[in-house]
């Protein structure tokens, strides 16, 4: 069993999504002057690898710590599907089953912090969304900030339905050999409507 991080690194400088916050981490103790150390952080929710809560983009109103750890970890199914700006459905998806984390490895995590990544990224259509739903997955991932653009149609159908939306991963290549994985990806318990996380697979 090996275990692989698939989470972008948190810091003062990470990139976020155009119009959002900026991150900001502060040391306010130190061990040479305080005996200990502390440091504060100030983000919006949605910065680095995150997880989208429904409440994020359709009338809920369950928190992040609304929902159980189980919600966020099971089997997942990875396809490759680098070179192509939209993501419809295609026949190799039909293996996907009900309780699924779906993810799709478009390669365009190489982008992360460059403006292109956040313009040009690949999308999931709508058509794909409304299978997967049909499908009764429990979460997308993908390796953008986002599986679509304003007016958000492909955010709001899946959360509408219940399932999350894990973004901005990275390292998705590493599972492209597994024969099997198993994806994690807990939110803090926190009374929000996203929760940024340590995404990691068990392959």
């Amino acid at each position: 069993m090996a275990y692989v991080d698939l989470s972008h690194t948190i810091g003062g400088r990470s990139p976020v999504y155009p119009g959002d916050s900026a991150t900001n981490i502060v040391q306010t103790r130190f061990f040479e002057k305080d005996g200990y150390v502390i440091h504060e952080v100030e983000t919006n929710l949605h910065v680095g690898t995150h997880v989208d809560m429904p409440m994020h983009l359709v009338p809920d109103a369950r928190f992040a710590a609304s929902f159980p750890v189980e919600a966020f970890t099971g089997k997942a199914v990875l396809f490759d599907v680098r070179g192509l700006s939209e993501i419809d459905w295609q026949t190799q998806f039909e293996c996907v089953k009900p309780g699924d984390i779906v993810l799709f490895y478009t390669g365009f995590d190489a982008y992360y912090g460059e403006e292109k990544y956040y313009t040009q990224h690949p999308i999931l259509t709508e058509n794909l969304a409304k299978m997967l739903v049909e499908k009764q997955i429990k979460m997308v991932g993908i390796d953008t900030p986002s599986p679509d653009f304003a007016p958000f149609i492909v955010h709001q159908t899946l959360l509408a339905a219940g399932i999350f939306i894990l973004e901005n991963l990275t390292n998705l290549h590493a599972l492209l050999s597994a024969p099997e994985v198993e994806l994690h990806a807990v939110p803090l318990k926190i009374e929000a409507e996203a929760s940024i996380v340590r995404a990691y697979a068990k392959i």
